[in-house]
């Protein structure tokens, strides 16, 4: 979780949709979000939120 946390701070600049998704379900909080927090450790006791989807699915189109 903590190569997650570190890979979603640094491309938060060029994917900050998907870089905060992340970042919520691992319940940092925005404060937390930036380079000078990158290498703090979770406390022992962090919760995670529940996962949810990064990106919407695209169904296959049948094209007769």
């Amino acid at each position: 979780l903590e190569v997650v946390k570190r890979v979603s701070i640094l491309l938060l600049p060029v994917m900050p949709n998907v870089c905060n998704k992340i970042l919520d379900m691992l319940n940092v909080s925005v404060k937390k979000r930036n380079f000078n927090h990158y290498l703090y450790p979770f406390p022992k006791n962090h919760e995670i939120l529940e996962p949810k989807p990064l990106f919407t699915k695209f169904e296959k189109l049948n094209i007769d």
